[in-house]
């Protein structure tokens, strides 16, 4: 199988000990597919050639199918698109194999295209109920913390004018900074777990984040210049930073629930 699978995938860097450690089992006449075996565990080793095939073969054909479930939203096709690859590429809680991922998990049981489109169906429908309540919550509590004191007889109205700035920001961002800081500072994915599924060093994944959470701050600001000019001229002159310090002192870099 590891023979075979390493002819239809040459590029991927797995040697035959760390694919049998994935797939024990490596029988001749085994019926899965031996390249999708050998893409999976390249995949579960976060090796680059393999998650580079993955996404040209597996995610990228199904933008378009993404698209017309959500309407013709490319925007929100394209986070739906990332959400999906992070959900079949991120080890599952509760795994009983450490560093497991969902890819291995089909085991070449039917066609690995099918249990993407699967996935991807899944990430479509939750996309279309909503679901980011819970990433509005956390923004909302780190803005109003790094952005300085606002007026207290402001009340409800002042909390709903941070929120609509926070939403119409988080919307400019591009779908993969969105996607960085969703995960590493709402789901509390570690940055060694992140640069793993992009296949990139621990180093360019901690500086990609800080990049993420420099233009939401930028765009913040200008939201807030163009709905709330006073609130706007009252941030704290080092908003940027110190909404950076107020996401680390919250704790949520490290969610102890995820898998590390």
């Amino acid at each position: 199988m590891y023979r075979r699978g390493r002819e239809v995938w040459p590029d991927v860097a797995l040697t035959l000990e760390r694919f049998t450690a994935w797939f024990p089992d490596d029988d001749r006449d085994d019926p899965r597919d031996p390249g999708e075996l050998v893409l999976a565990a390249g995949c579960a080793e976060a090796d680059a050639a393999a998650l580079k095939i993955f996404d040209r073969e597996y995610m990228t054909p199904n933008r378009s199918f993404v698209v017309q479930q959500l309407g013709g939203d490319h925007a929100r096709a394209e986070d739906v698109l990332q959400e999906a690859r992070c959900a079949l590429l991120l080890p599952s809680r509760g795994s009983d194999r450490s560093g497991a991922i969902p890819l291995l998990q089909y085991a070449g049981k039917g066609k690995l295209h099918g249990l993407v489109r699967t996935v991807l169906r899944r990430a479509c429908t939750k996309a279309r109920r909503g679901g980011a309540g819970e990433t509005l919550a956390v923004l909302t509590r780190v803005v109003e913390s790094a952005a300085g004191p606002s007026d207290p007889q402001a009340g409800r109205g002042a909390r709903a004018t941070t929120q609509r700035a926070i939403a119409e920001a988080w919307e400019r961002l591009p779908a993969p900074q969105r996607l960085l800081l969703q995960l590493h500072h709402i789901k509390g994915l570690p940055v060694r777990r992140l640069a793993a599924v992009y296949g990139v060093h621990a180093a360019t994944a901690a500086r990609r984040v800080a990049a993420a959470r420099l233009e939401l701050a930028g765009h913040l600001r200008e939201v807030l210049a163009q709905i709330d000019p006073e609130r706007a001229e009252a941030l704290h002159p080092e908003f940027e930073s110190r909404l950076s310090l107020s996401f680390i002192r919250r704790g949520l870099d490290e969610a102890p629930h995820l898998p590390s």
